[in-house]
């Protein structure tokens, strides 16, 4: 039997972390105040990490950090500051890209293991060998590979290989791209990226200025840049064949919804194929309407497959869902003949209504909300986004809950 994969989650901040850990995740991925690719999302302080890496430890959840930008000259010293400052924390690993990054780690962090980042695009099983002579221990594999130079790859490097499975795709090769510094001044190779791609392009043509012509229409405009989202869930027994070490999901700047419900998945996933070594098709019915709950663009396998897809380019740029983040259970306790769960609310919600909870064992309650009141017990028709509210339940329900509620069609 395979050996059974890593499950690495995004966690953008703290509070994802714990989401990340609750729901299954065997390791996460964090970025600290510098030197990472997603400079946007909220990140973790200097002192945050020190409590990221305790909570994960006591939670026997490893921590990779990234420290994957492409420096520049500017960069080194505060780079070399950085990675003595990670040698005191012991992450479990530091995820790179950068060949300068990477000298300083194994100068001053020599004892933490090194992850290539996919954005050193490691596309064959020779350049593998190259890193691991540079004391690189796993690669995350470029995202331009199909399951055969995969397969590959995991025969002759040598080292443990990482596979995205799942979430958000760039359409520069492997994410290194220059599309926003050329429209922003933003460097997306420095954690900037303003997302040009997402934008909604128009053609014109020389002669005939003020006279735009759409490229790929449809009611918002054109999206020539515009990639679907990467969902391997379909074709994921392969990949457990093919002994890949750690399966990947993308989203550190997406919701603790997101998070829970991607994490809940593939943590399914990978349980039923260690025990089983195959899946069956309702389960996987049943798992991919789960990921059509979160907010996602289309999906597609990328360049996973041999014959392609041929559909990795959408022109629909808004994301889609057929469920709403309403809300995280923060407390549960013992009411009357019941429970009383307070809800920390994300979105606004009315009651009486008919709702979800996602919990973190990855089972569901049904559950009408009749009433519910305030931090001071005043009896409320509408909950707001921030602010904490409380019903009455007849079963238990676990912390770190996620309240949702369904939508039509």
């Amino acid at each position: 039997m395979n050996k059974k994969p890593e499950l690495l989650a995004p966690a953008g901040n703290l509070e994802k972390m714990q989401i990340a850990v609750q729901y299954g995740a065997d390791a996460v991925y964090i970025g600290g105040p510098y030197l990472n690719l997603r400079n946007n999302a909220d990140n973790f302080t200097l002192h945050e990490l020190y409590d990221g890496i305790k909570f994960a430890h006591d939670n026997n959840t490893k921590v990779f950090i990234t420290v994957n930008v492409f420096a520049r000259n500017r960069h080194i010293n505060q780079a070399e500051k950085y990675i003595k400052y990670l040698n005191e924390l012991q992450p479990d690993a530091i995820i790179a890209s950068d060949p300068a990054i990477i000298l300083l780690c194994n100068e001053f962090a020599p004892d933490i293991p090194i992850h290539l980042s996919t954005q050193a695009n490691c596309t064959n099983w020779m350049h593998a060998r190259f890193w691991k002579k540079n004391n690189i221990s796993r690669i995350n594999a470029a995202r331009e590979l199909s399951l055969g130079e995969i397969k590959e790859l995991v025969q002759k490097s040598g080292l443990d290989i990482e596979c995205f499975v799942h979430g958000a795709m760039c359409t520069a090769y492997s994410g290194r791209c220059f599309l926003s510094s050329f429209a922003t001044g933003r460097s997306a190779n420095l954690g900037n990226c303003a997302q040009p791609c997402r934008w909604k392009y128009f053609l014109i043509e020389e002669t005939r200025p003020g006279e735009p012509f759409t490229v790929i229409e449809d009611n918002d405009g054109s999206h020539i840049f515009n990639s679907k989202d990467l969902c391997l869930l379909p074709h994921i027994e392969s990949l457990f064949k093919a002994g890949v070490h750690a399966w990947k999901i993308e989203g550190r700047m997406k919701s603790v919804h997101y998070v829970a419900t991607v994490v809940s998945v593939y943590r399914q996933v990978i349980d039923e194929l260690f025990k089983k070594g195959t899946l069956v098709k309702e389960d996987i019915h049943r798992w991919m309407n789960e990921l059509q709950k979160v907010s996602h663009r289309p999906y597609t396998a990328g360049f996973y497959l041999d014959e392609k897809d041929g559909l990795q380019f959408t022109d629909y740029s808004k994301p889609i869902a057929s469920a709403r983040f309403l809300g995280m259970i923060k407390g549960c306790d013992n009411f009357a003949d019941g429970w009383r769960i307070e809800v920390d609310v994300k979105n606004g919600f009315n009651v009486p209504g008919d709702y979800e909870l996602l919990q973190p064992d990855g089972s569901f309650q049904n559950i009408s909300i009749k009433e519910m009141w305030d931090a001071k017990s005043n009896l409320l028709c509408r909950a707001n986004p921030n602010q904490c509210i409380a019903f009455n339940h007849t079963a238990r329900v676990s912390r770190f809950s996620i309240l949702r509620e369904i939508l039509d069609g």
